[in-house]
């Protein structure tokens, strides 16, 4: 949410009908625009100038930290922009299908970010498995921090995301199984015994470079 403007010299307003200030000669107070008829005590609303409303945050669908420098959502939307503008990222990973969000590729083209969209369907047993070479994919991005800052997403922030977070916690980090379950889980609810078996199963070779390796990375 965008603060309120009350100057209507820095902005355009072709919702409203006009922006009209005070006819007094009290300069603290302007008058805020109704864009729909109202009663006469009721057509305007007198605040004082000095007041601004605070900018509200929000972030995407599932946001949550993975380790320092990398993030995980769901699909990011506009309300979503001023958000992840705050996060200075260098690179977003897209593990989804959707090809028609025209106000996030704008975005994303103003903010200089690099952005992979790795084509990923969701798994649905027994019609669709996970894919491996998207999960390689998007590991050989996170395994070099130049990176980072990153966001990885998928549509909802569920199930393709947090298999690739599984898999990045048990090869890149050695956690335990149950560890990784209850992540996935905490994410994706009940669903995913399929996601759950990949997890357990897939063990990819990934292309290390040490001088770009990120701190959290555990090497045997």
């Amino acid at each position: 949410m965008s603060s309120l403007p009350l100057d209507n010299n820095d902005i355009d307003l072709p919702e409203l009908e006009e922006l009209e200030f005070d006819d007094d000669d009290n300069d603290n107070e302007v008058m805020i625009p109704c864009s729909t008829p109202l009663p006469p005590h009721l057509s305007s609303i007198v605040v004082p100038s000095f007041y601004k409303y605070p900018k509200i945050y929000v972030p995407p669908l599932n946001f949550s930290v993975v380790e320092d420098g990398i993030y995980r959502s769901g699909h990011p939307i506009k309300i979503n922009f001023d958000f992840l503008a705050r996060l200075n990222l260098q690179t977003i990973i897209y593990l989804g299908d959707k090809e028609d969000q025209c106000d996030y590729y704008r975005w994303l083209k103003n903010q200089n970010i690099k952005f992979h969209y790795i084509k990923t369907e969701s798994s649905s047993e027994p019609f669709v498995m996970n894919n491996p070479d998207s999960i390689v994919k998007a590991l050989n991005l996170i395994v070099d921090k130049k990176n980072f800052p990153i966001l990885v997403h998928s549509n909802k922030g569920k199930h393709r995301v947090g298999v690739l977070v599984g898999i990045m916690r048990k090869i890149l980090q050695g956690w335990s199984l149950s560890g990784i379950f209850d992540e996935y889980v905490k994410f994706a609810g009940g669903k995913g015994e399929a996601d759950l078996e990949f997890m357990e199963l897939f063990n990819p070779q990934l292309q290390l470079n040490l001088q770009h390796k990120p701190e959290f990375v555990r090497i045997d």
